[in-house]
């Protein structure tokens, strides 16, 4: 190496030194540093993982298991449970088992399964899995029953391994015993889950200016690029903005009342309100946080008469709509909007009583829809006391 290369080599590694001094000069003088560039340097390697895992899980999700298979057996096969990317090692195995009992590859389920099992023994659903391989493998059908029979009297709580038992049960022409299984995961799910969803709804009135005819209008203007018509709605809304200053405090005014679901024989939730015409354009109601919660049925009735629920009158967040129910997203602050400014618009009173009807539901393990009525509160509720 020449000399001006020398002398280059070791200015880089002047500053390479001066560099790690300066860091660790100031770690020395601030030790509230020492966590946030923890948090970096961590970050820094779990990112390209987890845009990895997130890749391999969708086509996983997608049927195609070969990448995450060469992934496990290469470059994840020495993770271990106390590695820090062991999450994801985890959570790939959960989707490729998924997969590979969707596609009846058996024997490969039993390896994979058994690897789970072997990192982590005291993993719930790999002894789902592993079970299940087992039954499905020629010969080892009763040992595979067997061991979903007694790790299900074990962990009472596992969906996965409660669903497997039961079709097993159904495979071996026990549907008694099925069904007996069924009943008793819809008690547990009734007492786990029904006082949550009774308790911590709330209802909002209020003005809400994202909810107006004229914004709305604007948008499907702009949708349809019909300009002349987008510069029209934006006067409006200008104008109206004025309007909204002056009265301020009254449009921001808002009433949010919290209330517990009180369903009858029907499962039917009936909310008496009034409201002032002026000021009022939304309803907004907020469901408990609960994945399991749906609702259904919304009905309005304004001075005791039935109103309409027409399309785009009802909008969601961290919801969405499927088979007749609304569904929560498992984000938090689930709610939904009914858009009612259109139905007090000619109404001249400055109190006008509102009724707001729905159904709340819960979505079993199963995908099946139970309606919370007052028999299922007074049977499933009142019996976890």
């Amino acid at each position: 190496m020449s000399t001006i290369g020398l002398k280059a080599f070791g200015n880089g590694l002047s500053l390479v030194g001066a560099l790690v001094f300066l860091v660790l000069f100031l770690i020395g003088q601030d030790r509230s540093l020492i966590n946030p560039l923890g948090d970096l340097w961590l970050n820094a390697y779990l990112e390209p993982h987890s845009i990895q895992f997130k890749r391999l899980i969708e086509q996983v999700d997608n049927g195609q298991t070969e990448q995450a298979i060469n992934q496990l057996q290469s470059e994840w096969k020495d993770i271990q449970k106390r590695d820090r990317i062991y999450n994801f090692k985890s959570r790939l195995l959960f989707a490729l088992a998924k997969e590979l009992l969707r596609q009846r590859r058996y024997s490969e389920l039993l390896h994979w399964s058994s690897e789970w099992v072997r990192l982590d023994e005291r993993n719930i659903d790999a002894i789902a899995f592993w079970y299940e391989a087992i039954r499905n493998f020629p010969g080892r059908e009763k040992e595979g029953l067997e061991g979903l029979i007694k790790s299900q009297r074990d962990f009472p709580e596992s969906t996965l391994l409660s669903r497997f038992l039961i079709h097993a049960y159904r495979e071996t022409g026990n549907t008694g015993a099925a069904e007996s299984l069924i009943r008793s995961r819809t008690d547990l799910f009734f007492r786990q889950a029904g006082e949550e969803i009774i308790d911590g709804w709330e209802l909002e009135l209020r003005w809400r200016a994202e909810h107006t005819t004229l914004v709305q209008n604007l948008i499907e203007h702009y949708d349809d690029n019909r300009w002349s018509e987008i510069w029209k709605s934006l006067k409006e809304i200008w104008k109206f903005y004025f309007v909204w200053k002056e009265n301020k405090e009254l449009y921001e005014k808002k009433q949010i009342r919290e209330f517990s679901i009180q369903p009858d024989a029907d499962g039917i939730n009936t909310i008496v309100m009034s409201v002032d015409p002026v000021i009022t354009t939304t309803l907004r109601i907020d469901p408990p946080s609960h994945s399991m919660l749906i609702i259904s049925g919304i009905k309005l009735r304004i001075n005791g008469q039935p109103m309409e629920l027409t399309e785009g009158m009802i909008e969601y967040a961290n919801m969405y709509e499927r088979d007749g129910y609304i569904w929560q997203t498992g984000m938090n602050k689930p709610r939904f909007y009914l858009k009612v400014a259109g139905l007090l618009g000619n109404i001249a009173q400055t109190k006008a009583p509102i009724e707001l009807e729905f159904k709340a539901s819960l979505s079993d393990e199963f995908g099946k829809a139970w309606l919370v009525t007052n028999k299922k509160i007074d049977d499933h509720v009142n019996s976890a006391e």
